[in-house]
């Protein structure tokens, strides 16, 4: 499970992108609201939702997570899938809607997935070493797969040269 030379992969992305472009957009509204709050002033250069689901105690079952790519670490998240959260943010009785993420938020610095591969069979990315993460696959479409490991080989050779 060797994975593609970093002649390979596609370049780094190093401009980071508009909270407004098109990849918040593959994102759902509730998803992109938590991925805005988790980011605060911190750039995204890759956002996307991915296959992979995480129990994160809701009632209709896991919950699907999203992965961003940042400037020294990679951020994966997902939201709770209850029904009444929209009624209670219409009555009020929520405050700031999209602001809570569930119970699912970890950050990996890329200095933790120096070894991290793309599974083409299987179509999933595998976080390695990543030792204390709670998600250590993604499933992802291979360009979206190849993009993060491109971010996180660009960020782990730019600490080694450091």
């Amino acid at each position: 499970m060797e994975t593609a030379p970093n002649s390979e992969l596609p370049p780094p992305r190093v401009a980071p992108l508009s909270r407004q472009g098109p990849a918040f957009g593959r994102l759902s509204r509730r998803q992109r609201a938590a991925a805005r709050a988790l980011l605060g002033h911190a750039d995204a250069f890759v956002i996307l939702p991915t296959g992979t689901r995480v129990d994160v105690g809701s009632w209709l079952g896991a919950s699907r997570v999203c992965a961003a790519a940042l400037a020294e670490h990679l951020l994966l998240f997902a939201l709770e899938k209850n029904p009444l959260i929209p009624l209670l943010r219409r009555v009020g009785l929520l405050a700031q809607p999209g602001l809570r993420a569930g119970p699912f938020v970890q950050r990996i610095p890329f200095s933790d997935l120096r070894r991290s591969t793309y599974n083409h069979v299987t179509g999933k990315l595998v976080l390695a070493p990543a030792g204390r993460a709670r998600v250590r696959t993604l499933k992802l479409a291979p360009l979206d797969a190849y993009q993060l490991l491109a971010q996180i080989h660009h960020a782990t050779r730019d600490t080694r040269n450091a």
